[in-house]
């Protein structure tokens, strides 16, 4: 390697330096997702089923080095309903009556996160953490009563995603998310509960801010 290639790589490695260093001056960030989320698990007993909603997060999080974050936040996973389907006798003139749910989950999420830096303005991210998660689910028949459920509980969520970096405080990203288990009102008319089944999935896009 003749000098000019030694002076051009050591330009080259004071020139990322400086970049990663700018950085570390902002090592607290602040961020907002909005995507599209799908629920999984409702089973063959249901109709009309709404498994798409839009979710949102908001996150705050702390990047102790290039290649590790933590960072805890909200997460709005979205609204879902579908109509159960029912089975009765075949009356002539009797009418089976139809049960109508709805399901919201949202909750606080803590997330521990993996960051390789492939280029200036090009990283990639994995991260693994936990969501404690509220579940409120609606359940109105035609001709009867409405039941209404709340469940608390935590869960397994991890996650994949592309940032790009466009400035030393502004970065664009995509992430994708899944939620384990994250629990399903079934029906059973006045003494429904709620089990740890089901998958969430998020796909976003998300700004991030650094200071």
């Amino acid at each position: 390697m003749n000098t000019k290639s030694w002076i051009s790589l050591a330009a080259s490695l004071l020139l990322a330096g400086s970049a990663w260093a700018q950085r570390a001056d902002h090592k607290w960030y602040v961020g907002v997702d909005l995507g599209q989320s799908h629920l999984d698990g409702l089973g063959r007993d249901y109709s009309n089923v709404e498994d798409h909603s839009t979710s949102y997060a908001l996150r705050l999080g702390y990047r102790f080095v290039p290649w590790f974050a933590l960072e805890g936040g909200y997460t709005d996973i979205g609204d879902f309903s579908a109509d159960l389907i029912s089975f009765c006798p075949a009356v002539v003139g009797v009418t089976c009556p139809a049960m109508h749910q709805r399901t919201s989950i949202h909750g606080l999420v803590v997330n521990a996160v993996g960051i390789w830096p492939v280029a200036e303005h090009f990283q990639l991210n994995a991260s693994l953490g936990a969501i404690y998660r509220e579940l409120s689910t609606s359940q109105i028949w035609d001709s009867g009563p409405a039941y209404h459920w709340t469940d608390k509980g935590t869960v397994v969520r991890f996650g994949l995603g592309v940032a790009v970096p466009v400035n030393p405080r502004f970065e664009i990203a995509m992430d994708y998310v899944e939620y384990r288990d994250i629990g399903l009102a079934l029906d059973m008319g006045s003494n429904a509960t709620v089990v740890d089944d089901g998958e969430s999935s998020v796909l976003s896009l998300g700004l991030r801010w650094r200071f």
